[in-house]
């Protein structure tokens, strides 16, 4: 069992451990199942892609948790970049008439940042992150708790956690927030933070594995946390803030779910017998119906 409060993110993803995005690789409702995991411990699965929906998650949780982070991962293409990308361009023979990202400048420029690890932000995502951030602060319970002097964030945690059986497995997790009296927070920007769109979101990302998950690693570090709460920000705007509390008969669901998937996992490294998806498919209802009328 250990806990990093200062680990870079790059040494987490390199430490051992079976980490909760990965059972999105093994969820038979996820599509996934343990041969597809298994390819992606190993390096042979398909590349996960890093979206623009992504990348933008990626700089809101920074500039929220960790805003000197914030300031080395991202630069943001402001007007005095663009203007000197231009005159660069300029003076090396081009005919522009204005900046555009099809200058050659801008290719080397953009190459360089990639290069040296940084995501490169526009005027728009950058006001979004400071409107949603604003909007954040608006509900008092959340601005409090992520102003208390004794929040800890970005918090690595190691441990072995059993399975279904008893088995042990080693596990890590990337808590967003931990705040006085051991309250956890994840912080997770969505399409839609109305009950509606969230009651589809939760089930369908497995949202309350995660919690469970996350909560039986910091208890397995000493902590005494009972409660795991998210707090979900509309993309739309005025980003409308969902602070959402996971009750108890969720976490137990998710604990059963996640411990079928470690079984599973641990199964497979015991015999290296790593199976696919089920022959059984599963038929959307209104086929069933039209099948049974026949």
């Amino acid at each position: 069992m250990k806990t990093e409060s200062n680990m870079k993110f790059v040494d987490y993803q390199k430490a051992e451990g079976v980490n909760c995005s990965s059972f999105g690789y093994i969820d038979p409702d996820r599509d996934g199942c343990p041969l597809i995991w298994r390819a992606n411990e190993i390096g042979e699965g398909e590349p996960r892609k890093d979206s623009p929906a992504l990348s933008f998650g990626r700089a809101f949780h920074a500039a929220i948790l960790t805003p000197e982070e914030y300031a080395k991962e991202f630069v943001y293409l402001h007007e005095g970049i663009q203007h000197d990308l231009f005159q660069e361009a300029l003076a090396t023979g081009s005919k522009a008439k204005k900046f555009s990202r099809s200058l050659s400048t801008y290719k080397v420029w953009i190459a360089k940042q990639t290069e040296e690890g940084k995501t490169v932000l526009d005027i728009d995502q950058v006001e979004r992150i400071g409107d949603m951030q604003d909007s954040l602060n608006r509900v008092q319970s959340l601005r409090d708790l992520l102003a208390h002097d004794d929040l800890e964030t970005e918090l690595s945690l190691f441990a072995r956690l059993t399975d279904h059986r008893g088995n042990e497995v080693a596990c890590k997790g990337r808590v967003d927030a931990l705040m006085p009296g051991d309250q956890c927070l994840d912080l997770k920007t969505v399409a839609s933070a109305s009950p509606m769109a969230l009651g589809q979101f939760i089930p369908r990302f497995k949202i309350h594995v995660q919690a469970a998950f996350y909560l039986d690693l910091l208890n397995a570090n000493a902590y005494d946390c009972d409660q795991f709460a998210f707090a979900f920000i509309d993309k739309r705007k005025p980003h409308p803030v969902t602070y959402w509390k996971t009750p108890d008969h969720l976490i137990d669901l998710g604990r059963r779910e996640y411990k079928t998937f470690l079984g599973w996992i641990h199964d497979g490294r015991k015999t290296n017998h790593w199976p696919g998806h089920s022959p059984m498919i599963e038929f959307p209802g209104w086929f069933e119906k039209m099948c049974e009328e026949l």
